[in-house]
C-alpha cells in the first residue's frame, strides 16, 4: 500500500494506464462491441465504466445508444452527471432534432 504522495500519484498513474491499457483492448478486440455496451448501459454496476468509454469514442459509433442514453437521463441515480456529459457531447443540431422524439 502507498505510504506517501509520491507513491498515491504513482498509484493513481498506474491505475489510469490500466485502464486505457483495457480500453484499447476492448476497442480493438471485442467481436461485438454494441452488444456489450448496450448489455451493460442496463447494469449499474457496470454503467459508471461503460459511460466513461463512450466518452472516448467517435460520436458517430455511440449515437445508436441515444434512446438508452436519454432514458437514463430521465430518472436520478448515481450516474445521471456522467450521463448528462455523454449526451451533451453529442452534436448541438442532432440533440435537437432527436431528444424530444426520444423522450
Amino acid at each position: 500500500m502507498p505510504t506517501n504522495d509520491f507513491e498515491l500519484w504513482g498509484s493513481l498513474r498506474s491505475a489510469e494506464m490500466d485502464f486505457f491499457r483495457a480500453c484499447w483492448e476492448f476497442f480493438s478486440c471485442s467481436t461485438d462491441k454494441q452488444l456489450r455496451i448496450r448489455q451493460t448501459l442496463k447494469s449499474p454496476s457496470d454503467r459508471t465504466t461503460v459511460l466513461r468509454i463512450l466518452l472516448y469514442l467517435k460520436v458517430e459509433e455511440y449515437l445508436s445508444f441515444f434512446n438508452e442514453l436519454v432514458d437514463l437521463a430521465s430518472v436520478g441515480h448515481s450516474d445521471i452527471e456522467l450521463v448528462r456529459e455523454v449526451l451533451l457531447s453529442l452534436p448541438k443540431e442532432f440533440l435537437l432534432a432527436n431528444f424530444e422524439k426520444s423522450a
